[in-house]
């Protein structure tokens, strides 16, 4: 459910998928301190890295939090992903009942 949804019952919706990815990427950091002397401050990476976006325009997202499913990776390749919420889905593979969509940052 929606976190609006349960918050208007009285009740608090948690976010472990979240907190669990948090963990993880501390972890990582720790890991690549302790083993390669590199020192990284995730508020530091880009996130406009050309080879990141290449990774997912070629759908190579095996290990990526809700983008490692085949169906994802297809549909990345599919939809030319071209970076956060700039992507342009070819005319040709679009239903005839929508409208043509390009969604720019």
């Amino acid at each position: 459910y929606e976190g609006k949804v349960i918050e208007e019952t009285g009740l608090i919706k948690m976010d472990f998928l979240g907190l669990k990815t948090l963990s993880i990427i501390r972890e990582a950091i720790a890991n690549i301190r302790q083993s390669l002397g590199i020192e990284v401050n995730i508020d530091e990476i880009s996130i406009e890295d050309p080879a990141t976006y290449q990774l997912y325009c070629d759908g190579n997202t095996v290990g990526t939090f809700q983008f490692e499913s085949p169906g994802m990776q297809k549909y990345l390749r599919e939809l030319h992903f071209r970076g956060p919420h700039r992507h342009e889905r070819p005319l040709s593979s679009r239903p005839h009942r929508l409208h043509p969509a390009v969604h720019q940052a």
